[in-house]
């Protein structure tokens, strides 16, 4: 289905985009040879997430997708981009996850900061969430429903989400707080609950091969999983051991409470009882059963959910559905920029944030979270 060939698209570029680093690499030699020094160079400021440039916000969406601009171009319905796995934030321009945000990963504070900057943007009359996500982590899921709070409150223009093919757990979490949610024919929509992932025990193991490539693991007794689909001991996770019933029945309880916390919300958001949310469990549905079910209000194509989004803005015909027309940090300049030897009085720059580090990630499964990078 179209899931599984998004998650086969992602799996190609990450791919191309290793191949590419590698021929980036005698680029970055010849920039040094002729003396790119630290801090030099006529490479332009890196604007930070938000702003930071004399360009406002609604000039930055100058991309046009579909419709066309006026002569006041005051007519813009601005489409943001919820793709890959949902993290939190992301604590450094030059993390290399980065570099492939809006295919592999989206940040929830950058899209809250987003929606905030797009405040003050009087051209903008609505903003279309473009959802195709596993789901991610609970606080940059969270983030995003924020930031659409804090957007309506301020402006009380509408914002939709479209279900270009998946939206899952985090993703549902994100888009509940839209004003109307539409799913295109072949996506799936669901999995309201939380994973830790499983615990791997090796029973009475006999030898360790720790090889170059690949290692293993013999065993007298085999290998088993415990999944938790929601400690005392430190080493809580070792797979020498099996964990035991207090460690699995306290992360059980953390689990149980941020299940009920999601529930809770999706209750609130989309007007259904906590059971009608508990019957649904974590699975995904396909558009009209999700409607039905009131995960979703209208199943239709792109062009006709731009359509609605203008109808609900006052716009009509007379729209332009634009995106930001380039990233914040090209992902040339970011790899240049990690390399780059820093002179002894710059600041350090922070790590970044890894992504799927998460205890309880609100991801469709602990599989296919480790598909994008950093898991």
């Amino acid at each position: 289905m179209s899931f599984f060939s998004e998650i086969a698209r992602f799996a190609i570029k990450g791919l191309i985009a290793v191949v590419m680093v590698f021929l980036g690499v005698l680029a970055i030699i010849a920039a040094f040879a002729i003396g790119g020094s630290a801090g030099g160079g006529d490479g332009g400021g890196v604007a930070g997430v938000g702003g930071g440039s004399d360009e406002g916000i609604a000039e930055a969406y100058d991309s046009v997708v579909r419709g066309a601009l006026n002569d006041e171009e005051d007519n813009k319905l601005a489409i943001i981009s919820v793709t890959g796995l949902i993290d939190n934030l992301n604590t450094s321009e030059s993390n290399p996850v980065g570099w492939f945000e809006n295919d592999f990963v989206t940040y929830g504070y950058s899209i809250k900061e987003t929606f905030e900057d797009l405040i003050e943007a009087d051209e903008i009359k609505g903003v279309l969430l473009l959802m195709n996500t596993p789901g991610g982590t609970i606080n940059g899921s969270k983030a995003i429903t924020d930031g659409i709070d804090a957007y309506r409150a301020a402006t009380d223009k509408p914002v939709f989400a479209y279900v270009k093919s998946l939206s899952a757990s985090g993703g549902m979490w994100s888009m509940a707080a839209a004003d109307w949610i539409i799913a295109d024919e072949g996506a799936l929509v669901g999995s309201i609950g939380v994973t830790a992932g499983s615990l791997l025990y090796y029973d009475d193991p006999i030898a360790v091969d720790q090889g170059i490539l690949f290692g293993g693991v013999e065993t007298r007794g085999g290998v088993k999983a415990t999944s938790l689909t929601a400690g005392e001991g430190k080493d809580f996770g070792n797979p020498y051991r099996a964990p035991s019933e207090k460690e699995l029945a306290v992360m059980q309880a953390n689990l149980d409470d941020l299940y009920q916390q999601f529930r809770d919300h999706i209750s609130a958001r989309r007007g259904l009882t906590d059971a009608q949310v508990l019957d649904l469990g974590a699975l995904v549905y396909a558009p009209r059963r999700a409607q039905a079910l009131g995960l979703v209000d209208a199943v239709a194509d792109f062009d006709a959910a731009l359509a609605q989004l203008a109808e609900k803005a006052g716009l009509g015909e007379d729209f332009a559905a634009v995106r930001r027309s380039s990233p914040d940090l090209p992902w040339f300049a970011g790899l240049v920029q990690a390399l780059r030897p820093t002179a002894a009085t710059d600041s350090p720059i922070p790590a970044g944030v890894r992504v799927c580090n998460r205890l309880e990630p609100l991801v469709i499964s602990a599989h296919y979270a480790r598909q994008y990078p950093g898991c």
